[in-house]
């Protein structure tokens, strides 16, 4: 019988898919960027010596520069919305493979994507718009304002036009990876992979909604591996009411997927028992949360994932895994500090020796 969680797995290892996919994208626009920029500047030399030269070097840089942004940007967008009406469909067949579900419905597309223009993302410590336009807007803005910051550094510091195009472009040798361009670029990528899960959970969700006679709440499900957050591991397992509560991405570059709690409790258990989820290091209970997971793991695996002394506290703090979970997040889901967690647990940290 399919599975849920099997299910949300292969829903997200598609999207991830997706995501790597932009690989090429990005190739190509670090490459039409670091062209802009030699046009631009080939044709100065020595330093820049005037305000005036400084602000037409400025002003032909953002020009040259804002195409392949701009492209960039509209072709995230455009596969956002694309992917939203693949997301749903792909959740409405992973349910409808399930004997014994009811009749389920797909939202229209185009209700999606008015969903995704208007549905804040949930990214904790971010300081930009939280919309989806303005997200991807706020990267191509702030691009176009490091090119410009180069050009006044550059010009306040006596830098050659060749030194300005090599703190643009970067070296040769690490293929513009070094330079600010190359910085940006690996930003985007950052941004693609947060507007795509963004998008892969309002899309989810909306599909929950339409059928909210079957599906009766979410859990948030985080990846059980070193590289997961503290947000996302203390919030692995949490079941809320559809449209209530916290929802990936809760980061940049996210992983966590929201997966559906029927409403039907006797199909929902039948479903539930026996269900496995994937790990680092194999599958286990899909009932397991990302801490009772990581209880069973060497004290060296521990360490790696959360540090030493918080895997102290785990092994040793006498504290259940929920415990701990709820002991690592504030009630605005922000990570505490390790003197805000012995604030409220001073006992655990003494008998952890801590």
């Amino acid at each position: 019988m399919t599975q849920l969680h099997d299910n949300a797995v292969l829903i997200q290892s598609l999207i991830e898919r997706v995501k790597a996919g932009q690989g090429k994208e990005l190739q190509t626009l670090l490459k039409d960027l670091r062209s802009a920029a030699g046009d631009v500047l080939q044709d100065y030399d020595g330093i820049i010596g005037t305000m005036g030269e400084r602000d037409e070097i400025s002003k032909l840089l953002a020009k040259a520069m804002a195409l392949p942004v701009d492209a960039y940007g509209q072709q995230l967008r455009d596969l956002c919305n694309q992917i939203s009406g693949e997301v749903a469909n792909l959740e409405y067949q992973s349910l409808m493979s399930i004997a014994g579900m009811p009749k389920l419905v797909i939202p229209d597309t185009d209700k999606i994507i008015r969903l995704l223009d208007n549905t804040p993302m949930s990214v904790r410590n971010w300081r930009g718009q939280l919309l989806l336009d303005p997200f991807i807007k706020d990267w191509e803005t702030v691009t176009l304002t490091a090119a410009n910051n180069a050009v006044l550094r550059a010009w306040n510091e006596g830098q050659t036009i060749q030194q300005l195009t090599t703190a643009l472009r970067g070296t040769k040798k690490l293929n513009g990876a070094d330079g600010i361009i190359g910085q940006y670029v690996q930003n985007a990528d950052a941004i693609a992979r947060t507007a795509i899960q963004h998008t892969s959970s309002v899309a989810s969700e909306a599909f929950f909604a339409a059928n909210g006679d079957v599906i009766e709440k979410v859990q948030f499900v985080a990846t059980l591996d070193n590289k997961t957050t503290v947000i996302c591991r203390s919030l692995d397992g949490t079941v809320y009411l559809i449209n209530v509560g916290p929802r990936p991405p809760m980061h940049l570059r996210c992983r966590s997927k929201i997966v559906p709690v029927l409403a039907d409790s006797a199909l929902n258990d039948i479903l539930t028992e026996g269900e496995t989820r994937a790990s680092a290091n194999g599958y286990v209970p899909s009932s397991e949360t990302y801490y009772q997971w990581l209880e069973r793991q060497p004290d060296d695996y521990q360490d790696n994932a959360i540090g030493k002394t918080r895997a102290t506290l785990l092994r040793d703090g006498g504290l259940s895994a929920e415990k701990f979970a709820a002991l690592q997040l504030d009630k605005n889901f922000e990570p505490l500090t390790l003197d805000q967690m012995r604030q409220l647990a001073p006992e655990a940290f003494n008998r952890a020796g801590i």
